[in-house]
Parts: C-alpha cells; structure tokens; sequence
C-alpha cells in the first residue's frame, strides 16, 4: 500500500511515531496560527513534505545504504534485520527538487499548496532491502554479499510507501533517477571520495546531471 498525504497518521516505532507526530505539529500550527482561508490577513504559506528514504554521499556511514556499502568496502557480511522490507528509496536531489519547487509555489501562490506532500519513487520503483544489496556488491564487483537475516527483529514496517500522485499531477513533479540510478550515483560519489576527489566539484557535476536528466 502506498501512503497518501490523507492518509491516518501513526505509527508503532519510535521512528515511525515521531515523524507522524512532526507531520501533527505542523498541520496544528497551520490550522492555528496560519489558517490559508485567513492567508490575506496573515500572509503565511505552511506546508510539510514527506519524502522517501533519500541516499547520497555519506562518509560517516549512518545510513541504511553507506553502511551496507561500508561493510562492503571493508569485506565485512551484510547483515540485514528484515531482507523483505521495502521502503521509498531515492537520490537525495529528488526530494530536495520537490521541497524546492513547492517553495516557490508557496511563494508565489500562497494557500493553494499550503498542505502536506509526498515526494518518493514512483509505486513500481520500490527495491527490497536485499535487492539493494544485491544491486550494491554487483556495482562494487563482490559476488557473495552474505546478506541474510539478523537474529532479532525490532518493531517497524516491513513495506513503506509512498503516493507522489499529488505532488506528480499538482505540481508537475516526478522522479528522474530511479533506484539503480540513485544507487549507481552513490557508488560512484563513495568511489570519488575515496580516491581523494573534489567533492565540491563532483557534487556540482551530479546536480548538473540531474538537472539535465530532468528536462
């Protein structure tokens, strides 16, 4: 199931239950403080966005994918708690196209856009974790990943989706790269890092690339 901005809010794991609780915040604050039928009064715009699970650089390894890749630059088996598990993954330049441009409709449009929105990877874009991993040693040219199940299993969900329908049909935004696309741009960002690049010109040469990928 693919999870619509009007859809229940909640959650039964930490991680979960505090980002339903943030999404609560702000639409509170809106409905009080910010009401968009009382926008030529106040002249506030509010709005929230959910996105995917985003991927890009990460050298300090805090990710879900910088530490698979991490264990599998250092030869290390990936262990994985739930290799079913599905979630909205995509290139951290795709939400933040997303948040860019609903700012600018908040700007330029006000109350219309002053809701929550999703940006994630299209429904049939969606990887487990075990196909990214799979995905990830190929890229990296490792045939055996180890991935297999951990011991214990702590609470969350094992398929996370999200609709960007909204997003896609009101503000004429879609994805660009898909999942082995963004994966690819990591490897290629981590491979760059390690070989002692200028990240700073490296990382302008991928938004270029997507930039133009997006046209």
């Amino acid at each position: 199931m693919a999870y619509r901005e009007a859809e229940p809010l909640g959650g039964a794991d930490p991680q979960s239950s505090s980002m339903a609780c943030s999404e609560l915040v702000a639409a509170a604050y809106r409905s009080s403080f910010f009401h968009p039928d009382r926008h030529a009064e106040h002249g506030v715009a509010v709005a929230s966005a959910r996105v995917g699970t985003a991927v890009g650089g990460d050298p300090a390894g805090g990710s879900f994918v910088a530490s698979v890749i991490a264990a599998l630059r250092h030869g290390r088996k990936v262990r994985l708690l739930k290799p079913d598990a599905v979630f909205p993954l995509q290139h951290v330049l795709e939400p933040l196209g997303g948040c860019l441009l609903l700012a600018e409709r908040l700007v330029r449009h006000g109350p219309r856009y002053a809701s929550a929105w999703n940006f994630g990877p299209n429904d049939g874009d969606i990887w487990s974790a075990a196909d990214v991993v799979r995905h990830l040693a190929a890229r990296f040219g490792i045939v055996d990943a180890g991935a297999a199940d951990a011991p214990e299993e702590p609470l969350g969900h094992v398929s996370l989706r999200l609709d960007p329908a909204k997003a896609r049909t009101e503000l004429g935004w879609r994805p660009t790269w898909d999942v082995a696309s963004a994966l690819d741009k990591v490897a290629d960002w981590v491979q760059a890092y390690e070989n002692g690049a200028d990240m700073r010109v490296f990382a302008i040469r991928q938004i270029r690339q997507y930039l133009r990928d997006s046209k």
